[in-house]
Order: structure tokens, then sequence, then C-alpha cells
């Protein structure tokens, strides 16, 4: 038996369904892009997530930085954790911000939240602080995290690429800071193959996201009221996305079973499953480890079994691109011994209960 890191497979009425929009994206006078069907992705998409705007835009990374730019962080220093996706950094830079990374905390892997205190208590600066939701989950120390935002004053971003359905009580992912920002690339719980999602809770942020989502225009395409660039999503993505939130929830189901799996069935006293309080994504069923990732992985590639991606195995300070950037330097032990000693087994709903039993046999043999 084999088990790859990651599959995706479309339902044949999925399919169909998506082939009737393009034929009709493509045969009848409609726009190419933000049109009709990206409007009712958008529609669907709220309900799903329980937030109450949202705006559609070509990718994720695209999402962040929209949200900075609607927090006008030009010219000032953005705290992102230093555990994070790349796209998280670059959405800094290119929206005319500083990085500023902080260390994680180990039980969710997200900004330490004394770190931050600290730091918007030191640093006049800080345009705004994004919490990422790693794994799909929401920080175990999130309410602290809001309140220390809210004390200084400093926007609050949720970068939720993996945090689709995730919640902790009522607070729904999206709709916990002024902004929240959803991937639709590939792996991630629906996909629109790349595409993005940025959601908010009133209706200012929302029409000047849909002015920055298109060069800043408002009203008169010939007229621009702020510095952005083109964020929309094509007619193509849109569709797919509308046939995706109709198997979203049956998605959601299976990559918790199977995440509950690991957690109850992987008895190898090597790992430790992660668990939040909140209700998570199930995008990642991480399992931190004694001993190096590295080892863990290799070993599973021998038996047959790739694990998925970790979250994440460089830190951004170890990056090569910021080797010469100015970030600033402090302690980031915590989210480097994280980089190194946990792993993500695969947790995607084309796996067979066979297939996960082969992966928790595996893991379950592994040896120090």
């Amino acid at each position: 038996m084999k088990v790859n890191k990651f599959e995706l497979k479309f339902d044949p009425e999925q399919i169909v369904l998506f082939k009737d929009m393009a034929d009709d994206i493509l045969t009848n006078d409609l726009p190419i892009s933000n049109g009709k069907y990206v409007t009712e992705f958008e529609g669907g998409f709220k309900v799903l997530q329980k937030v109450p705007y949202a705006v559609a835009v070509g990718s994720g990374t695209d999402a962040l930085e929209m949200a900075l730019l609607a927090c006008d962080v030009e010219g000032s220093s953005v705290v992102i954790p230093d555990n994070t996706m790349i796209g998280t950094a670059f959405a800094v830079i290119k929206a005319g911000a500083k990085v500023h990374p902080l260390d994680i905390e180990l039980d969710t892997f997200a900004i330490d939240p004394d770190e931050l205190r600290d730091t918007l208590s030191q640093e006049k600066n800080i345009g705004a602080v994004i919490l990422v939701h790693i794994g799909g989950m929401i920080s175990d120390y999130i309410d602290e995290i809001v309140e220390i935002c809210k004390d200084h004053e400093v926007p609050l971003i949720e970068d939720s690429a993996q945090a689709h359905l995730a919640r902790k009580g009522k607070l729904h992912a999206g709709t916990i800071g002024r902004f929240g920002c959803f991937s639709f690339s590939a792996t991630k719980d629906m996909t629109t193959a790349e595409g993005g999602i940025v959601t908010c809770t009133n209706m200012e942020d929302y029409n000047k996201l849909r002015s920055l989502r298109s060069f800043g225009t408002e009203g008169n395409e010939f007229l621009h009221r702020f510095i952005s660039g083109n964020y929309k999503m094509t007619e193509f993505q849109g569709a797919l996305g509308i046939t995706e939130l109709m198997r979203a929830k049956k998605r959601y189901d299976r990559r918790k079973v199977i995440a509950e799996r690991y957690i109850n069935e992987v008895i190898n006293e090597a790992f430790e499953p992660v668990l939040c309080e909140s209700i998570p994504s199930y995008y990642k069923q991480i399992l931190k480890c004694d001993t190096k990732a590295d080892d863990v992985e290799a070993f599973c590639k021998k038996e047959d079994v790739s694990m998925t991606g970790r979250v994440y195995p460089v830190p951004v300070h170890q990056q090569e691109c910021f080797k010469h950037y100015p970030i600033v330097r402090t302690s980031f032990r915590r989210s480097s011994i994280h980089a190194t000693h946990h792993i993500c087994p695969p947790n995607y709903p084309e796996l067979t209960d066979e297939q996960v039993n082969f992966v928790i046999e595996v893991l379950n043999k592994y040896v120090e």
C-alpha cells in the first residue's frame, strides 16, 4: 500500500455542474472575472463561514495584501508569527510595510501573547498584527490577543488560510479580527485551484475592499481613490468555488474523522497529538515528536507513507530571502523547536479507511 502526501478528486456531479457554468461563461455575454459566479460564491461562503461580508480575490496572499492595504500599513511594521507560510511575510512587504516576526507559543503555535504585549508597548509604529490560525486551529490565547490589540488600537488581521469552518465558541474564523483572509489553493479544505477571500464585519471596510480589489476604483473605472492593484477572481474560479461549497461540510467531516483517529490510535510514545480549545478546520492534525521530524518523515517514506507539509519547517527568520532583511532580532527559540519537532500525517478526504489504518500502523512501529 502507498499513501501520498495529498490527492484531490472532484465528484462526478460537481464536474457536470462546473462544465455547465464554464459553458455559460464562454458562450454568453458575461464578464470573464468578478461577475455573477464570483458574487454567488461570495454569498455562499458568507453563509458557510458565518461572516457578514466577503470579497473574493485571486489568492490567499492577495487577500492578506488587500487587508493590509485597507489598514494603511505603508511605512509601518507589521507583527507576524515567526512560524508561518512565507506568503504572510511577502504580503506585508508588498503592502509597503516591514516584517516584524515574534516567537510563538507551543500549544497552538500562534503568536506568543506576552511577546505581543511587550512589542506593542515598546514600539509605536506597528501598523497591524497578523494572527495565523496554524493548521486550522484558532489560538488558545485568542481572547488575550484580541484584547492586547484593542488596548493598543492596532488592527488585528486573521490569516485564516487553513481555517475554513473553524471556530472557538461563537467566534468563527474570519470574524475575530478586523479582516479575515482565506485561501482556496489546491490543498485547502475547499479549492478554486487558486483564489482567496477577505472577510470583514462592517460595511465601510467592505466597500474599501471592493475598491482595492479593482485598482482602487470607486464608481468610475477611470477614477482611482486608492493605490492598489488587480486582485480580482475569475468567473471560472468562482464557478468552481460554488461547486466546492456544496461538499465543504462533507469533506470537513471526513477530515475530522481521520484527525480523531490519529489522536486516538497513534499510541507510539514518540508522538504527542496536538489538541486545541477551538473547533479546528482539521486541515492538519499535528503530532509533536521527540526526535527530529526529518528522521520520522524519512522512515515513513521508506514505508511508502508520505507525510504532508509541516507548518512550518523553516521559520521566517531563517528564510534565505531575509538574510539581509532588517528583521528585529529577538529570540525565536520556540519556533525553531517547533519547526524541527513536529509532523503532519496525511489528512485529506480521499484517504480510504485502509490507508489511514496503514499510516497509523507505520507511525506506531517507528522507533527513535
